[in-house]
């Protein structure tokens, strides 16, 4: 993981520059991803985590460009090998996705049709990318080994979606959204309404997965103790703009933004008995965005850095933050 301006050359998988997402209402323009850049290596994880309402979706539906009316992509790049997909044609998009950077959604059973076999949905992904071109029963060997992969009997290709529980469907939506070995995986909330040990098992096969097939994954939580098990980087959205993105490790043991260290101060820890403490304030309206740092206006005395946007600024390998002065802490 880098992000622009990075003196180390990486082989980056997907690159990001100056994303910009906003959605039209009768009130103005709600400003749901705003100015994000990051960059992805081929091969690893990163974690987007932030509080509801933070743009972590939308930064989902723009990369697999899904963004629908009245949203709008208002500018910036999505390059996966240098290819910038915001430019291709519907055509050459829909032979992108799933080939290329293909999507786990959040709630599988909203994207499963639900009067139809499980194995019909997974074929037919398959039949569109190779022409129709592959024999029946190869079709169905690769149903099975697909079904196989993320722990499930060949059995479910006869099942409907209604019929399996909520992590099972999880691992189908995982079984087609690999099916082609597509070079990045997004990952939207998959653990989304799952139980805990459910959690931990689709985020396993999920790591798996991407082991066996070489991917990248771009993963959309909100628990923060679950995703630093799973990812390498971890990307902190606050109001629809990254705050800070660096090593697991490092977000971890020397958060350095303000919003970075109350969400880690939220996790519940058993050796500990200190009191629950929330973050104060509300998170600012997108369509109203004060000037200059977002977060600010939840630090009481703080100067909203005399009303400039924060700099993204790289204060260590691989370690970004957005400067403010009173929000950030380099000591």
């Amino acid at each position: 993981m880098t992000t622009k301006s990075s003196k180390n050359k990486r082989e980056n998988v997907l690159s990001v520059s100056g994303l910009k997402v906003h959605y039209e209402t009768s009130k103005g323009w709600v400003k749901a991803v705003e100015n994000v850049t990051f960059d992805l290596e081929r091969g690893k994880r990163l974690a987007l985590v932030g509080e509801s309402g933070s743009g972590k979706t939308t930064m989902a539906m723009g990369l697999m460009r899904m963004i629908k009316e009245p949203g709008k992509i208002v500018s910036g790049s999505i390059e996966i090998n240098g290819k910038d997909i915001i430019s291709l044609s519907d055509t050459d998009l829909r032979n992108t996705r799933l080939k290329e950077i293909a999507l786990v959604p959040q709630g599988a059973m909203n994207s499963l049709n639900p009067v139809m076999r499980v194995g019909a949905q997974m074929s037919d992904a398959i039949k569109h990318h190779t022409k129709g071109k592959i024999p029946k029963n190869d079709l169905s060997d690769r149903i099975t080994e697909l079904l196989n992969s993320v722990g499930l009997d060949e059995r479910v290709a006869q099942m409907f979606p209604h019929e399996l529980s909520g992590g099972m469907k999880q691992r189908v939506a995982m079984a087609i959204a690999t099916s082609l070995k597509p070079q990045i995986i997004i990952a939207d909330e998959p653990t989304s309404a799952l139980d805990v040990v459910v959690q931990r098992q689709v985020v396993s096969t999920l790591g798996r997965l991407q082991k066996e097939i070489g991917a990248s994954v771009v993963m959309i939580g909100h628990d923060m103790g679950l995703v630093s098990q799973f990812a390498d980087m971890i990307g902190v959205m606050y109001a629809g703009k990254l705050v800070e993105l660096g090593p697991s490790i490092d977000i971890f043991k020397k958060p350095r933004h303000l919003y970075t260290r109350l969400l880690i101060s939220s996790l519940p820890n058993l050796e500990s008995k200190k009191q629950f403490q929330g973050i104060p304030g509300l998170p600012p309206l997108l369509i109203d965005l004060p000037e200059g740092c977002t977060f600010c206006q939840r630090v009481e005395g703080a100067k909203r850095n005399d009303g400039k946007d924060p700099e993204w600024t790289n204060i260590g390998e691989d370690h970004w933050v957005a400067l403010c002065n009173d929000c950030v802490d380099l000591d």
